[in-house]
């Protein structure tokens, strides 16, 4: 008789958890979590000036990189930036973090040995093979900057130009409703304080 498998368990979610509540853990104990206010940060990203915007794109990249959601950082670059600045400032590191990200899991995961079981998931990749800007434009628009869509685009082996295009053109309109709800919710809670 053979011994039963053992359960793995899934290692990089815990150690995302514990990146995260070891950070916030270290941001209070420090005092740095009460200086981080949007008024503060704001004040941070004005006083730093254009060096800000590569500070925010690295860390976008690193939390996409380590499978963090995408879209957070995307309305986190509008409220910081404010929105003439923060739009296309977000939209950059969307794009460039979506195809770093793709294009790393790509050097490091080489070709699929087997097509997807998932008819959804082959008609996404014909789509991207035939269109590739509009197939990822349509990946982004739904699944924006996350795992699933950065593992999917990898295995397609799409181009990074392509994937940047496709990836801002796809992002466009989420950002945009990011600006104008970032906008109104400033707005209504600025004018009741």
């Amino acid at each position: 008789m053979t011994e039963p498998a053992r359960r793995r368990l899934p290692l990089r979610p815990l150690l995302l958890v514990a990146v995260v509540v070891g950070s916030i853990a270290v941001a209070r104990a420090t005092g740095v979590a009460d200086s981080l206010t949007l008024v503060e940060l704001q004040a941070l990203v004005s006083n730093a000036g254009l060096a800000a915007i590569p500070v925010y794109w690295a860390v976008f990249l690193a939390a996409v990189a380590l499978t963090v959601p995408g879209y957070p950082f995307v309305v986190l670059g509008v409220l910081v930036f404010g929105a003439p600045v923060g739009v296309p400032v977000a939209l950059a590191g969307a794009g460039l973090s979506g195809t770093l990200v793709t294009a790393g899991y790509r050097a490091i995961g080489g070709n699929p040995t087997a097509a997807p079981r998932w008819r959804v998931v082959q008609r996404g990749l014909e789509l991207v093979d035939r269109r590739p800007v509009l197939g990822i434009a349509l990946l982004r628009s739904v699944l924006m900057i996350s795992g699933p869509a950065n593992l999917l685009l990898a295995l397609a082996g799409v181009r990074p130009l392509h994937n940047l295009l496709g990836t801002v053109l796809g992002l466009v309109p989420a950002t945009l409703l990011a600006a104008v709800a970032v906008d109104l919710l400033v707005a209504f809670f600025g004018g009741a304080a």
